[in-house]
């Protein structure tokens, strides 16, 4: 078993977009961030080239997660180079392998490179302890709330 980190293709895009109505469902909120495959797979291409999605593939079992982030400067201080975490998902049956960890891994040496600031928020049902978090450098700032109007 060997897991690729790489960005997506064409041939990834049906997976994508099943797993992201999945993902969507984790919200639990009134509107779905699922629209529709087309969106979904137009959205994924147009992040894969304008910013970073690290797609996780197993050369044996097949696509296993992603991970997502947005690199640019921060709204108040534009000499602050940020990275900022969109989506992070590792499909249901490979939940308890290391991916989720590798992609983050590959994504804080990316965010190390480039920018000064690598802000990561997790859902409230994520597995990932914050104790985790905190051994590999982050410090919780703020926490983050919904209302949905």
């Amino acid at each position: 078993m060997s897991i690729i980190l790489r960005k997506p293709e064409e041939k990834d895009l049906s997976w994508l977009a099943k797993e992201f109505k999945i993902f969507s469902n984790y919200y639990y909120t009134k509107k779905s961030l699922y629209h529709s495959d087309a969106y979904t797979k137009a959205l994924i291409l147009r992040i894969s080239e304008e910013q970073i999605f690290i797609l996780a593939e197993d050369t044996e079992k097949g696509l296993m997660g992603w991970i997502v982030a947005l690199a640019a400067p921060h709204l108040f201080n534009p000499d602050i180079k940020t990275t900022t975490l969109v989506s992070w998902w590792v499909s249901e049956e490979h939940r308890k392998s290391r991916v989720g960890y590798l992609l983050l891994k590959n994504l804080i040496k990316i965010a190390k490179e480039n920018s000064d600031w690598f802000i990561v928020t997790v859902n409230v049902d994520s597995p990932v302890k914050k104790e985790s978090l905190k051994n590999l450098g982050f410090s919780l700032v703020e926490n983050q709330y919904l209302m949905e109007v």
